[in-house]
């Protein structure tokens, strides 16, 4: 699922060194150079030999469940920001937001809808959908989300996420967002099923959220060797997940 979206919007991922399935060393060419061009792009998407590949290994999939198994299937994860920033390039798609507001709306209008296209073409097809933790519905995650202000999370992409935690079945946010009233907005949202959190979000104000509907989760033990991208026993590990595991252990 490595810039799957990208790629459903016919972006061709780069990889470093030619080492396929490196998060940290791969990237997209932008694609989308001038506001004229969001139209274009949203047009042809999916690219009928993307699509065609990507149903193909569904269908494999499907074939090969026994009759009445449900066996769950990882649903791929929504990152509205990020996708935009890798088809345009962050600098020009952040000067959009200010400078041409109306192209940046439709940009993330289109690939949201794009998204619950293809999350309902999976649902027809009969697969049971998972976010990567495991619980129903899809798992959001913007890295960009840290470089926007309050103000433009507010506006570019609460109301996305809403529209997909109601219409996939629920959502589970990363919250790259240290503003407090951004967690609560995010937190009042019904389908809205839990959060990861901004480390620098005050723990004392995470622990009022608790035993509500969020949950915080140590994704692994705290170890100070793993403040960068990692590689160990053939497994990159992020810091960007490193959060509050060594408080809450």
């Amino acid at each position: 699922h490595l810039f799957f979206l990208e790629r459903m919007l016919g972006g061709m991922p780069e990889t470093l060194d030619g080492a396929p399935g490196d998060f940290f060393r791969t990237w997209c060419q932008p694609i989308v150079r001038e506001p004229g061009d969001v139209c274009r792009c949203l047009a042809g998407a999916p690219p009928a030999p993307t699509w065609s590949a990507y149903t193909r290994a569904i269908d494999k999939i499907c074939r090969s469940r026994r009759a009445g198994e449900t066996r769950p299937v990882l649903a791929p994860a929504f990152s509205l920001l990020d996708c935009a920033c890798n088809l345009c390039g962050a600098e020009r798609f952040f000067l959009w937001l200010y400078e041409a507001e109306t192209e940046a709306h439709c940009l993330l209008d289109g690939i949201t809808d794009l998204y619950l296209q293809i999350h309902r073409e999976l649902i027809r097809r009969g697969l049971n959908l998972v976010n990567y933790l495991g619980f129903p519905g899809v798992y959001g995650n913007d890295l960009q989300m840290t470089q926007l202000s309050p103000a433009l999370i507010a506006r570019f992409l609460l109301p996305r996420y809403a529209r997909i935690a109601d219409e996939c079945g629920g959502l589970t946010l990363a919250l790259n967002c240290a503003d407090r009233d951004i967690m609560t907005r995010v937190l009042a949202m019904e389908n809205v099923i839990g959060c990861a959190f901004d480390r620098r979000l005050p723990l004392a104000a995470i622990r009022q959220q608790l035993g509500h509907k969020v949950f915080v989760l140590a994704h692994y033990a705290y170890d100070d060797a793993l403040d960068r991208p990692t590689c160990r026993d053939g497994l990159w590990w992020n810091p960007i997940v490193n959060t509050y595991s060594r408080e809450i252990a």
